[in-house]
């Protein structure tokens, strides 16, 4: 079927490929959030579908699959830029501040430290070290997160991006600040325990 089907052309000589690289109605592309992604779900499609026969022929208007593909979808990267770029900012300003709070937390140990020796005074209980290592965890894990939101903002931002650099920066950024946020209320959690426990 697809080879009978494959070499057909319109009155403007597109081929199935040319057609392809046209834009996806509204429709199709309402189940994905974010503009970025629906971005990715286009090129998905479009490379997924690229005859090796037909990628260089030409319609009536002199263009290519992908040059119409890149024609068709030159707004589409821009509102995926803008997206991507508001998405990274904000959630860089989320992990900043965690990193700031379980930064600060680390030298405002639960309880305080002894005066005589400098040491904290609930170090010996295991409690103590389950909050040293969330709050550890959570300063490295935010700190993580910046890093890759920060490499979101000064992405390029070409076409081609889309497809798998900017969607892993994304997803690893994000997993990395859900981790950062999990460890930080671990951290919180404990110190409450070790400071309001009794016995």
């Amino acid at each position: 079927m697809k080879d009978l089907i494959t070499p057909l052309k319109d009155e403007k000589q597109n081929n199935m490929l040319h057609f392809v690289g046209k834009q996806a109605k509204r429709k199709r592309l309402e189940d994905v959030s974010g503009v970025a992604l629906k971005m990715q779900r286009e090129l998905l499609w479009f490379k997924g579908t690229i005859p090796p026969s037909y990628k260089e022929r030409k319609n009536g208007d002199g263009l290519t699959p992908e040059e119409l593909f890149t024609k068709e979808h030159k707004q589409l990267v821009m509102e995926g830029e803008k997206w991507m770029k508001d998405t990274a900012s904000q959630c860089m300003v989320v992990a900043a501040l965690i990193a700031t709070i379980v930064f600060a937390a680390a030298f405002t140990v639960p309880g305080g430290y002894n005066q005589d020796n400098g040491i904290p005074i609930f170090h010996s209980k295991a409690t103590f070290m389950v909050f040293v290592v969330a709050d550890a965890i959570s300063l490295f894990a935010s700190s993580a997160s910046i890093l890759m939101f920060l490499s979101i903002l000064i992405s390029r931002y070409a076409q081609r991006d889309f497809l798998e650099s900017l969607p892993k920066k994304l997803m690893l950024g994000l997993a990395t600040l859900f981790l950062s946020i999990v460890t930080m209320t671990i951290a919180f959690s404990v110190s409450f325990f070790v400071l309001y426990h009794k016995g």
